[in-house]
């Protein structure tokens, strides 16, 4: 039996470089680059969007890159799965 997937993002996609400071070796100071994402910033992003219907009603928002090449039918399922695998989760 195929298991139910989704590729729906919970965070930007993109990743963002902090700069940690790392321990004084032989008295030089060492800075580490640290690759992290960052919670999604929702309606103040540029990449969030809205789907629209040919009807003009909103069938999903969310961060346009989740929505590449999906067709709508596809898109509708990937959220209904995803809906599914958060409510399991809370029931746990």
């Amino acid at each position: 039996m195929a298991e139910s997937k989704y590729e729906l993002f919970n965070m930007c996609p993109f990743v963002m470089v902090s700069v940690g400071g790392g321990g004084g070796i032989l008295g030089v100071e060492s800075e580490s680059y640290i690759w992290t994402h960052i919670p999604c910033l929702g309606h103040n992003c540029r990449l969030w969007t809205y789907k629209i219907d040919e009807n003009g009603k909103v069938y999903a928002e969310g961060c346009s890159l989740q929505f590449v090449g999906l067709t709508k039918e596809e898109i509708k399922k990937n959220f209904e799965i995803k809906n599914k695998v958060i409510e399991e989760n809370r029931n746990r």
